[in-house]
């Protein structure tokens, strides 16, 4: 048949044989893209349709439905468990507490600006008697008061000590 010769020529021109450039490169693209998962190579979709194509496309969907119910299961139950039980776990998240807690701070300000406003008017009022007070001069004063009160005294100078005291605080009461 063959002798050894003969079969180490062919051998030897075969290894001569390369593949096109574009079958290699094609080839490498092909195998490089195309999608393994955990060492199994998944079946391709425009292929040819066969049973394990069609239990892996159902595998698939039934997992991505799995997953949907999950999350809207679990959305639900977020939302159910905060809308009727936070008000039991968490009272400070209790709307009207808040509100009524709002209010009361909205009073307690309005409260103390009313008192800031009369402690301003009556600093301005005490300001002004000290100032008038405070001056070494009369022209302050209204001239028909110091006329009074000129009358008033001058008519005390002929009292005793104790009648001069009594009017002096009378005075003094009706200033007040």
């Amino acid at each position: 048949m063959f002798d050894d010769d003969t079969i180490i020529r062919a051998l030897q021109s075969l290894r001569a044989i390369e593949p096109d450039k574009d079958f290699s490169k094609k080839s490498r693209l092909l195998i490089l893209a195309s999608p393994h998962k955990n060492g199994v190579q998944e079946p391709d979709i425009t292929g040819d349709m066969n049973i394990n194509t069609g239990r892996w496309i159902v595998v698939r969907s039934l997992r991505i439905a799995s997953f949907t119910a999950v999350a809207i299961f679990l959305s639900v139950a977020i939302y159910y468990a905060t809308t009727q039980f936070s008000p039991l776990f968490l009272p400070g998240l209790d709307q009207s507490s808040i509100v009524a807690e709002a209010d009361m701070v909205d009073q307690k300000i309005t409260i103390e600006v009313e008192q800031i406003d009369h402690f301003s008017a009556v600093t301005k009022e005490s300001n002004q008697l000290l100032d008038g007070v405070t001056k070494s001069s009369f022209d302050h004063l209204n001239s028909s008061a110091i006329g009074s009160e000129t009358s008033q005294i001058d008519g005390l100078s002929g009292q005793s000590d104790t009648q001069l005291n009594n009017q002096l605080n009378t005075i003094l009461q009706q200033i007040q």
